[in-house]
């Protein structure tokens, strides 16, 4: 196993945890599960995995940026994987991942968006890169939704091939969608009109055009 902690963050009982956790119980040295309000049989399920630890927050997530940096500190290994409960790693992924992990500070991952039962391999949603695996002190995440962190040191490139990319689960229905695009509308309204006169249709609309532009215009 390499020297990687995962820290996964988990709300309700999302269908694909489990594929989540097995893609890399043999992969990484810990998991570690922040619980944001899990089922309580899925977390009783989740305990049996014996690298597996969950820590409990209590105070109100509404996106996981908020909390990714005071996640890293409960972190044992020197290499940080972030992955939400709605990703797998592929085989060949983990592979590559592991063969240059001395040569680099960070990875940028292609990530594979499956919408509604398929693999959205346009639209801009591919090859849609990620920084998921990083050694701790090479990346430093705002607090900011959708933010993109803040990196240092060499990166590693992974090519842009589908077995080389985090598989996505991203939205199963135009329902979750534009339940997911309400959600993170009220959590970017809040966080900008602090600052700003931005307001929650703005946000709200700002969603539905990133939605109708990428699904349907592209």
């Amino acid at each position: 196993m390499n020297p990687i902690s995962a820290i996964i963050v988990v709300k309700g009982n999302p269908p694909h945890v489990i594929e989540t956790i097995e893609s890399i119980q043999n992969f990484v040295k810990e998991i570690i599960v922040a619980d944001i309000g899990i089922d309580f049989v899925l977390k009783e399920k989740l305990l049996s995995y014996p690298t597996l630890r969950c820590i409990d927050i209590s105070k109100q997530i509404p996106y996981v940026e908020l909390i990714r940096e005071e996640l890293k500190q409960q972190a044992k290994e020197e290499w940080i994987l972030f992955l939400d409960p709605d990703e797998v790693l592929t085989q060949g992924l983990k592979n590559e991942l592991s063969n240059n992990l001395l040569k680099c500070d960070y990875f940028l991952i292609p990530r594979k968006n499956i919408m509604f039962g398929k693999w959205m391999g346009h639209s801009r949603w591919w090859p849609d890169y990620q920084v998921r695996l990083f050694k701790k002190n090479s990346v430093v995440w705002p607090k900011e939704i959708h933010k993109q962190p803040i990196t240092s040191g060499k990166e590693y490139k992974v090519a842009e091939k589908e077995d080389l990319a985090i598989i996505h689960y991203n939205y199963e229905s135009l329902d979750e969608y534009l339940s997911k695009a309400m959600r993170y509308a009220k959590s970017e309204a809040a966080e900008k009109i602090r600052s700003s006169s931005y307001s929650l249709s703005q946000a709200t609309k700002n969603a539905l055009s990133e939605f109708i532009s990428r699904f349907f215009a592209l």
